[in-house]
């Protein structure tokens, strides 16, 4: 009788673990829902088909929620040598950003920041060559009037025939 109240208990313990990493699987793969800005994805395609007309190629296209008063890391891996294209679209409604890139030792490669109002551009774009090949973190704010979480789209595209 034990072992079946513990087989039982197993059972449920899997089943339970299965559906909750199929519940986030599903939450993750609808950017739309998770984010509450419908329009979010379509900007990110448009502004980013014109460096793919060109001959990028993606390397990262990711929603990114920024909770109110928090910095949003975002890991990258570049290749030395070769240029990128970091294309960022902040929430339609944006107050202020920052984007910052870091290389290793902790090496400020590039800042931005910007106020906005809703009636002004809300996309920021920066190319550049990557100094060393490894990993590289993205570091994000935004801030909206009136919202505790607001969402942007990260885009990072590779310039093709290089490297």
């Amino acid at each position: 009788m034990m072992i079946k109240k513990l087989c039982f208990v197993w059972l449920l313990a899997v089943t339970s673990v299965t559906g909750f990493c199929q519940a986030q699987q599903t939450a993750a793969v609808n950017p739309k829902e998770a984010c509450g800005d419908p329009y979010l994805h379509g900007e990110m395609v448009s502004y980013n088909e014109d460096f793919l007309q060109q001959g990028f190629t993606i390397d990262l296209f990711k929603v990114v929620q920024f909770p109110k008063n928090t910095y949003v890391p975002v890991r990258i891996h570049l290749e030395q040598g070769q240029m990128y294209q970091i294309n960022f679209v902040a929430n339609r409604f944006f107050q202020k950003v920052s984007i910052t890139l870091m290389g290793k030792d902790k090496q400020q490669i590039f800042q931005e920041k910007f106020k906005g109002k809703t009636s002004q551009q809300h996309w920021f774009s920066k190319s550049m060559v990557a100094p060393y090949t490894g990993d590289y973190w993205v570091i994000m704010t935004q801030k909206a009037k009136d919202r505790d979480t607001v969402c942007g789209g990260l885009s990072v595209l590779k310039a093709s025939g290089g490297k």
